[in-house]
């Protein structure tokens, strides 16, 4: 999922205790355990079949823990989303922020987004997966649209900021590249996903940057 996330938390780190709002350093590392646990047992297992039982004992604590820290299942499964995009934001937008011109940004917002995929193969099915057990389908796509919305702010900045400095083609639409670039990123990463050793990673980068570039040069 070719995006970054400034998503809201849920309400489960208000119910602390002692009504602490901000957790220890101790606290965020027993949170970081559980949730690697759950990714690691969401992508193995599916998020249905997961159990907080199961969960508790691959990090070695009770099911209290658990629930000391996230109001169940769900709203761990949504964290599991939330951090998984934040990571992959951040690693985009470091990725991104090397580049100087809008051409080279573009290009490289491409790059990076296929490189995560390559070296987080489980993230694009567990968030499917996890995104797809709860929620109404009005949430869900109210959530789907909150992250293409995100991805397409940071490629509409990017191609205008090469299209006032002259290194992406005046003549080309803003918004239907965004989506063009964006549909193309996600349509590779569900493949990759779905068949990992089935796609060409290389092989399709090179294509799909060849076309954008004689695109946005012409």
């Amino acid at each position: 999922m070719a995006s970054r996330t400034g998503k809201p938390r849920s309400g489960s780190e208000s119910k602390r205790r002692g009504g602490r709002t901000k957790p220890t350093f101790i606290e965020e590392a027993r949170r970081r355990q559980i949730l690697d646990a759950s990714m690691q047992l969401f992508a193995r297992n599916g998020f249905d079949k997961t159990s907080l039982a199961e969960i508790a004992d691959a990090v070695g604590v009770s099911k209290g823990v658990i629930s000391y820290h996230f109001d169940g299942k769900r709203d761990l499964g949504e964290e599991v989303i939330r951090r998984s995009l934040r990571e992959y934001g951040t690693y985009v937008q470091e990725r991104i922020a090397r580049k100087s011109t809008g051409r080279d940004k573009l290009l490289e917002f491409v790059d990076a987004c296929l490189d995560f995929m390559a070296e987080n193969t489980d993230f694009y099915m567990v968030y499917f997966d996890v995104q797809g057990c709860f929620g109404t389908a009005a949430e869900k796509q109210s959530m789907l649209a909150f992250v293409n919305s995100r991805t397409r702010e940071l490629l509409v900045s990017i191609i205008e900021q090469g299209k006032e400095e002259g290194s992406i083609c005046k003549r080309v639409p803003t918004r239907s590249l965004a989506d063009v670039v964006q549909a193309m990123v996600d349509g590779i990463q569900s493949q990759i996903a779905a068949e990992p050793d089935e796609i060409d990673i290389a092989g399709c980068r090179r294509i799909f940057l060849t076309m954008i570039g004689n695109h946005i040069d012409a």
